[in-house]
């Protein structure tokens, strides 16, 4: 496979505020971001990868499937499956932990 890339532009407001960079070399995908948080995943990344681009600037940008077929069998794959199960997880737990915090309140209000 030829060297690929993908720039996906995303908007804030009515300005660009960001660019999320996807280039792939055979199984080798890098992911970045131009935006100025330090760390190394930022939201930006992860919402692209989920398929949450709402804020993509246009109707000509990469489709959701377009960007699965960009992780799809990289050394990227495997690691975004974890992290989306453990994210889906933490959702979940912190749902659990919210009624779980309101039932230990009436308790101990009673």
């Amino acid at each position: 496979m030829a060297v690929k890339s993908i720039d996906i532009p995303l908007i804030t407001g009515s300005k660009v505020s960001c660019t999320v960079s996807m280039k792939r070399n055979n199984e080798n995908l890098t992911v970045k971001c131009d935006c100025s948080t330090q760390t190394a995943v930022c939201d930006h990344i992860v919402s692209i990868l989920f398929g949450q681009g709402g804020n993509m600037v246009s109707h000509n940008m990469p489709t959701e499937q377009q960007i699965n077929e960009f992780l799809t069998e990289t050394d990227v794959e495997q690691t975004f499956i974890l992290l989306r199960s453990l994210m889906i997880q933490e959702t979940e737990l912190k749902v659990k932990i919210q009624k779980a915090k309101a039932a230990f309140g009436a308790a101990i209000n009673d």
